[in-house]
């Protein structure tokens, strides 16, 4: 069975390695950044499927978010999964 990737995006510590315990426990497969350049690298390379970020990241829920909508939607209109 394929994991869900979920990237955790907080620049304090204990958040993240906190988060990342309990979603590691439910079986997810995570990724985590202290800060958003990091981040991108890491949405870049992996392709998350999911990000929890802080409330500071407000613009980086924008840059993760658009793009796979856009894809999403396209591919509902084509009716591919």
């Amino acid at each position: 069975m394929k994991r869900t990737k979920v990237l955790v995006v907080d620049d304090e510590t204990i958040v993240r390695e906190s988060l990342c315990g309990w979603l590691s426990d439910l079986g997810y497969q995570l990724f985590s950044a202290e800060n958003g350049p990091k981040a991108l690298e890491i949405i870049k390379k992996e392709h998350p499927g999911i990000a929890i970020t802080g409330l500071g990241y407000h613009w980086l829920r924008k840059t993760f978010t658009l793009p796979r909508r856009k894809t999403c939607s396209r591919k509902l209109k084509r009716g591919r999964k």
